[in-house]
């Protein structure tokens, strides 16, 4: 039977199941700031700074500091910033293989819940806004974008302890 124009059809069934969000989970990855087989010339020796930098870290983080670097993955990328000369200075690398720097743990910070376009979109403005040239060792680092990121991804603040030693410095 036909519908009389400017009627509508009504169709009687079982009620669309809405999709449950995607639950992506997303970590902290927190590395010492230099490679193990990082070495410096000091007043003609060769001295092994990522080693002992890499000490150091050893003993001050159950003091709550040390000098480190953080990237944030979700969806099996890890997303971190630095400095450039120009451009953005945010890069994406694979998860605990951040170039230059030693893998020392990982911080479960909960899941996002956000659609992947939400994602994508938190992602392209901070890029834009994570410009390389405005990398500040102190107060907008790495550690300061992962804390950014976790808080647009909706999981809270990074521990505090990752920047500690920059914040408690920073103007």
């Amino acid at each position: 039977r036909r519908a009389r124009p400017g009627s509508i059809t009504v169709h009687l069934g079982k009620p669309a199941r809405a999709r449950p969000p995607v639950r992506r989970a997303v970590r902290v990855h927190v590395y010492d700031l230099l490679e193990r087989e990082c070495r410096a010339e000091i007043l003609g020796s060769t001295v092994s700074v990522g080693a002992g930098l890499i000490s150091l870290n050893d003993s001050t983080q159950t003091l709550g500091f040390g000098v480190f670097h953080a990237g944030v993955e979700i969806d099996g990328v890890e997303y971190s910033f630095g400095w450039c000369e120009d451009g953005t200075g945010v890069y994406s690398c694979t998860p605990k293989d951040s170039p230059g720097y030693h893998f020392r743990t990982t911080v479960e910070m909960g899941v996002c819940v956000l659609t992947r376009a939400q994602i994508n979109q938190l992602l392209s403005r901070m890029v834009k806004e994570w410009t390389g040239p405005s990398y500040s060792t102190l107060g907008r680092n790495c550690c300061t974008f992962s804390n950014e990121l976790c808080v647009g991804l909706r999981v809270g603040e990074i521990p505090p302890w990752i920047n500690n030693l920059a914040s408690t410095f920073a103007p």
